[in-house]
Order: structure tokens, then sequence, then C-alpha cells
């Protein structure tokens, strides 16, 4: 019987549900789905109406365009996927670089603006280049 967590991907502020089956695969559900769930596991019928306990999901400014659906899911994943990809491509590049000089934004239009603390611009823009040739031009902005 599937399971239900909450998301909260690293690369923005979006909380969603996600259903885990008994293989461990991930998939979205809505809020709707996920209680539909929490109910089924605890033997209520959904017919009786009870106190909703699953916590309310919500959309940073970047991903609410695409509404709870799966594509919206798909951009979460892509875009937690770019940014993993984003911190490799700083490691490789900055020798014992720390998470913690790192911050980022993620624009509407899903471009990862990127800035790295105690960086020279000679640095950024090696590492705009190395980003523009492994994830394609536009995709990330050094600052």
């Amino acid at each position: 019987m599937p399971s239900i967590q909450l998301w909260q991907p690293q690369v923005c502020g979006c909380i969603v549900h996600e259903s885990i089956d008994d293989s461990g695969n991930k998939t979205y559900v809505t809020e709707s789905d996920a209680e539909g769930v929490r109910q089924l596991r605890r033997g209520i019928s959904p017919d009786l109406t009870s106190a909703r306990s699953v916590p309310v999901a919500s959309l940073c400014k970047t991903h609410v365009l695409l509404g709870h659906t799966s594509s919206m899911y798909a951009a979460l994943l892509e875009d937690s996927l770019l940014l993993k990809r984003v911190v490799g491509i700083i490691n490789a590049r900055i020798a014992n670089f720390e998470d913690d000089r790192l911050s980022w934004d993620l624009t509407v239009g899903r471009v990862l603006n990127i800035s790295v603390a105690n960086t020279n611009a000679i640095t950024r823009t090696r590492l705009q280049g190395d980003a523009d040739t492994v994830l394609g031009i536009g995709k990330v902005v050094f600052l």
C-alpha cells in the first residue's frame, strides 16, 4: 500500500506530496489524492467527514505557473538535478569548495542564478563557460 510524504526540493520553496509504493518508487500526487491514500491507510471511508491531516502543498513563484500537475513535478525534478549538476561543476573548478559559499535563485523562466561567495570575475567566467558547455547555454547564470 502506498504511503505519502512531503518533498521540499532544495532548489526552490515548493512543498509537494509524493506517493511512495512498496518498491520505493516516488510519484507526484495532488493533495486530494494524498488525503485519499491517508484515509485508505487508516481505514477511513472517503464518505465520512474527518479533519484533513495532509499538510497543505505550496508552489514557489517559478513552479506556480505549472499548477499542481505532473508537469510541475517533472520540472521540480529537472530543476533539482540542475542544481546538483551545478554544484558538481563548482566542485570540479574550485578546490575545497564548501556549499555554504553558494546561494541561488530560480527565476520564473527557470534559469538558475548562482552566486558563489569569495570568487573573482575570472573564476565566475570559467564557471559560466563550464555550465554552458555541460548544461547548455542559458540554463545557469553565475553572478
